[in-house]
């Protein structure tokens, strides 16, 4: 029982996203039309940092995303790039960017020097530092095809292209170079697809399945697959390229997070669109022990949502929706809940419990046998 283990995080009421990495967690709030409040906490010193930042809106509205990676946190919104500085814990000067790109990874690093963006600009994926920004570089295998997502990691960028949707392709940024190709399997047995279809009344669709998100860490890659009645969640191995599907391939999942010997995600356990059940609507959050190869539930089972799981170093946290819509950041800590010699007194006692009870029966048995006796003897004086 996890349930002592999850808390939650102060200092933002109404958060509208929230992004993890390592030992940091970073969330926002709409203050006005035109800024937002971000609140940053380091989960390992317990220490956290807000600040007011105000949202250009001179080129329109733009959604509101962060990214955390080994030496900034970055908020993005449209052109607008505002970078904390994760050793110096000060917020640096903005970066408006051109043109306005349709996605962006932050590369990690290991100083506080400015981290290099891999940004898609159509057919390309440019590499940017900021101080050099009008002289990008291109991924060495930059591709004539449509971008349609990208993820980064350290030295790698993982992206797709739309004319290939169940390909995720893997470069080195520099160094030895390095380009793999993973071909994302999310089939599953005849029987199942069936039971998907009956559940669903939406075939299970292999021929126009698309990956629609990805995450990666450095020995796995993780694809969520739409296959239209139902999406299915893809962990590959990337050193013996094995694969396995995470989750039940039955039913939905989304918001895949993997780090740290992790994956993370949420899901719709039992729940059936053809006649659905309250009790099974809500998205709850899982996560997968790579190294055990288990996966456990987060939270206990509830009425209410738990969404967009984020995976960092030690903590697990989500977003919960409660019944009057408030949102709520959680934080799950991952630890050992018994220490081992408690572990190892709890078995010893489970074990001597049935023992006891034994003794303490046959104790009674012959105090009653005792006191039966007694009677009939003084019945018998009598």
């Amino acid at each position: 029982d996890a349930t002592h283990q999850h808390f939650p995080a102060e200092g933002v009421t109404h958060p509208g996203a929230a992004a993890g990495a390592d030992g940091w967690l970073a969330s926002y709030e709409n203050v006005d039309e035109e800024s937002i409040s971000v609140t940053l906490w380091n989960l390992s010193s317990e220490l956290s940092y807000q600040r007011n930042v105000s949202i250009d809106t001179t080129f329109g509205q733009f959604p509101v995303e962060i990214l955390v990676g080994g030496s900034h946190i970055l908020v993005w919104h449209g052109h607008q790039l505002e970078f904390f500085n994760l050793s110096t814990h000060q917020w640096d000067e903005q970066w408006m960017t051109e043109p306005l790109f349709d996605d962006i990874g932050m590369v990690s690093n290991s100083d506080n020097s400015w981290p290099r963006m891999a940004m898609v600009n159509g057919d390309n994926i440019e590499i940017r530092v900021r101080g050099d920004a009008d002289n990008p570089s291109y991924l060495p295998t930059s591709t004539s095809n449509p971008v349609s997502m990208i993820e980064t990691d350290d030295n790698r960028v993982a992206y797709t292209e739309r004319q290939t949707p169940l390909s995720v392709h893997i470069q080195t940024i520099d160094g030895i170079q390095q380009h793999i190709i993973v071909e994302i399997n999310a089939a599953i047995d005849e029987e199942r697809d069936e039971q998907v279809f009956q559940m669903t009344g939406t075939l299970v669709d292999y021929e126009n399945a698309t990956i629609t998100e990805i995450a990666l860490d450095h020995e796995h890659l993780v694809a969520l697959v739409n296959l239209s009645s139902v999406s299915r969640l893809v962990m590959v191995n990337l050193s013996s390229g094995v694969q396995q599907i995470l989750g039940d391939p039955v039913f939905p999942v989304a918001a895949p997070s993997i780090g740290h010997g992790y994956v993370a995600w949420q899901h719709q356990q039992f729940l059936v669109s053809n006649n659905p059940v309250d009790f099974d609507s809500d998205w709850e959050v899982k996560y997968h022990d790579i190294e055990l190869n288990q996966s456990y539930q987060l939270h206990p089972e509830d009425e209410i949502d738990q969404v967009h799981p984020q995976v960092m170093k030690d903590h697990i946290a989500w977003l919960q929706i409660n019944e009057d819509n408030d949102t709520q950041i959680r934080v799950f800590t991952i630890e050992v809940v018994f220490e081992q010699y408690s572990s190892s007194t709890l078995q010893i006692f489970i074990i001597l419990l049935p023992l006891m009870l034994l003794t303490w029966v046959s104790q009674r048995l012959k105090e009653n046998e005792g006191k039966i006796l007694k009677k009939s003897l003084l019945i018998e004086e009598e």
